[in-house]
């Protein structure tokens, strides 16, 4: 039976899961070393956790968007929450092998994962320009004018990524990581 929660403060008990996962949630916590302590919390002893995260650097397609907002000039806003030096931790696999240690994990392994993600161009960009996640609050932030701008990088930019069927192909990286708790 699966359970939908969120973290960091999971309304379990301690070890009463065979398994829990995190897939690209610790993108998206302010604090993942405790967000994985929690999953490792209410894990039984010998069960397993695992998790993904956005690899960084990434790969060119996922990071299209981004690179298009820099081209038009848009930076983060200083309003926007980003890690504290002391929670980040580096987005490769030793950076989350390394977590998962940190966190009480015994035996982590982690994994890089690719692929391609194929996709209507307007398609792709519509999360963004409505405002999703970090990099939709900076197009979002440099008003109209801006999201002008970036859409015209978008769409140069992502020249290299077209099909002959109008789609993009979007080359991707992710983490994937497991350890027992």
């Amino acid at each position: 039976m699966a359970h939908v929660a969120r973290l960091p403060e999971l309304p379990y008990a301690d070890a009463v899961f065979d398994a829990a996962v995190g897939n690209f949630v610790l993108n998206h916590v302010g604090r993942p070393l405790v967000a994985l302590a929690e999953l490792r919390r209410i894990t039984r002893p010998g069960g397993r956790v695992a998790v993904t995260i956005w690899r960084s650097p990434g790969a060119p397609g996922q990071t299209l968007i981004g690179r298009a907002a820099r081209a038009a000039g848009l930076t983060r806003p200083d309003w926007l929450p980003a890690l504290a030096p002391h929670d980040d931790f580096p987005r490769t696999p030793e950076g989350l092998a390394a977590l998962l240690d940190a966190a009480g994990l015994l035996g982590a392994e982690c994994s890089e994962v690719a692929w391609e993600h194929r996709c209507d161009p307007d398609t792709w960009w519509a999360g963004a320009e409505r405002g999703i996640g970090a990099i939709g609050q900076v197009l979002n932030g440099g008003g109209a004018e801006g999201m002008a701008a970036a859409r015209h990088a978008y769409d140069d930019l992502s020249a290299e990524f077209h099909m002959r069927d109008g789609l993009l192909v979007l080359p991707h990286l992710a983490l994937l990581a497991h350890g027992r708790a």
